[in-house]
């Protein structure tokens, strides 16, 4: 296809990928599986922090697929119009549930600290190590998207003037790498600040990540993209993918600093880094390119209602870990397993998006029907 070409055309095994990077994220702060006392079992599966990686290409994929058409209406030119609409949607998608979830959250604790109130609401407490893991522990990851979201209609038009894709990595660490040293100078609460900070947790050390994704979703568009009788790139995606875990597996065992210490994470470390953000996106990529352009069993299976409901809930599904939610609910079961947590969250995570999120995303971009994805259920 070429890019005007409906790119716009709904994907419904990706909506389900979502699902798997949000389960994945799950298992590194609570593993339901079974690790039969087997220490690599244990590190491998604590290393599913990486499932916000594949958010992240996911992102860069999607944002750049959605909207690259309406750039080029607009013969890749920025104008009022485009982005509007482009941030309106941006804040509807990501600010709702965010700003529900925070409020509850500080209620609890009892938070009166205007600054700390303006950091997490305006989603700049993620440029703080200070400040990361504070209030909804899990947003930093929103303030990389923040970042990724702001740039990208710059991006586009450089793409669009055929500025190479390596030229806009280096200009992204560039960046970050003045912004770092301001933040060294000044050291103000963490503030991009150290330089392993800046690498994992923002969009400066992050960029390659969306880039991949802009990257293949161009591809596809541009019809540069073989596609074969079988499902090749996802089938090498997921061998690619596996490998790179093992090895992050081995990385955070042989950094353990104790028999029996399984909860190592390998990316804190620069071979581990090193694989994390520039080996396994390129598994993950091929992945999301294999689902958007193969037929095959695993995308029919992720093309089921239930899995499609499961991915579009799992953005409020991440949001609820490791956060107050946990927090009730150890209250409320006294000793819950891991299972029940899991199966608590995703319940509440689908009643929310259907009742709340849904409907709230959708009055905000004026859209007439807002709770079409609860009306689908019962059709």
């Amino acid at each position: 296809m070429n890019l005007t070409e409906n790119p716009k055309k709904y994907l419904p095994a990706l909506t389900s990928l979502r699902a798997i990077a949000a389960f994945m994220v799950f298992l590194h702060h609570f593993n339901i599986l079974p690790t039969f006392d087997n220490i690599y079992l244990q590190l491998f599966y604590f290393q599913g922090y990486v499932g916000v990686s594949l958010f992240f290409i996911l992102s860069g994929f999607l944002i750049h697929r959605n909207y690259i058409q309406s750039l080029q209406t607009f013969n890749l030119k920025l104008n009022f119009k485009f982005l509007k609409t482009y941030f309106l949607n941006r804040i509807a998608r990501v600010y709702p549930m965010y700003f529900i979830i925070l409020v509850v959250t500080f209620m609890t604790y009892g938070v009166s600290s205007y600054y700390l109130w303006a950091i997490h609401l305006t989603l700049l407490k993620g440029f703080s190590s200070t400040h990361l893991f504070t209030g909804v522990a899990t947003a930093w990851s929103l303030t990389v998207e923040e970042c990724f979201y702001f740039l990208f209609p710059l991006m586009a038009l450089a793409r669009g003037r055929k500025v190479p894709y390596l030229v806009l990595l280096g200009l992204i660490y560039g960046l970050g790498w003045l912004l770092f040293q301001a933040g060294d100078e000044q050291q103000f609460e963490g503030f991009l600040y150290p330089e392993r900070f800046v690498m994992i947790y923002t969009f400066f050390g992050r960029g390659f990540e969306f880039l991949l994704g802009m990257l293949i979703s161009e591809l596809v568009l541009k019809n540069k993209v073989k596609i074969f009788a079988r499902p090749v790139f996802t089938v090498t995606g997921i061998v690619l993918s596996a490998v790179t875990m093992l090895a992050l597996t081995l990385i955070a065992y042989n950094h353990r600093t104790g028999e029996l210490d399984s909860k190592v994470v390998a990316m804190f470390f620069t071979e581990g880094l090193l694989v994390h953000n520039f080996i396994l996106p390129i598994g993950f990529a091929l992945i999301i390119l294999g689902l958007a352009t193969e037929k095959s069993k695993l995308h029919d299976l992720m093309g089921l209602p239930v899995f499609q409901l499961f991915g579009k809930s799992s953005y409020i599904f991440y949001l609820l870990q490791a956060g107050v939610f946990q927090m009730y609910l150890v209250r409320w079961l006294k000793t819950p397993q891991n299972l029940t947590i899991f199966i608590s969250m995703l319940v509440t995570s689908v009643f929310l998006f259907l009742l709340v999120e849904d409907p709230l995303n959708r009055t905000i971009r004026r859209q007439p029907n807002v709770f079409i994805e609860l009306k689908k259920l019962f059709s």
